[in-house]
């Protein structure tokens, strides 16, 4: 769920993800990403997978 600022139509997601260790730690990721107008990219072209990594891409 976004929080939108009505004056700008500007968007911050949230996610938290947590993970057990060990019986007594725990691992929490936080990450935060702001979007406009419903989308957090905006693309100006189409790139390949290999401009997107900078490099070749091992295929399995």
């Amino acid at each position: 769920m976004g929080q939108t600022d009505q004056s700008s139509a500007r968007e911050t997601f949230f996610t938290s993800t947590a993970g057990v260790v060990t019986d007594t730690t725990y691992i929490q990721h936080l990450a935060a990403q702001e979007g406009l107008d419903g989308s957090p990219v905006t693309s100006t072209e189409p790139v390949t997978d290999e401009e997107d990594l900078g490099g070749p891409v091992l295929k399995d």
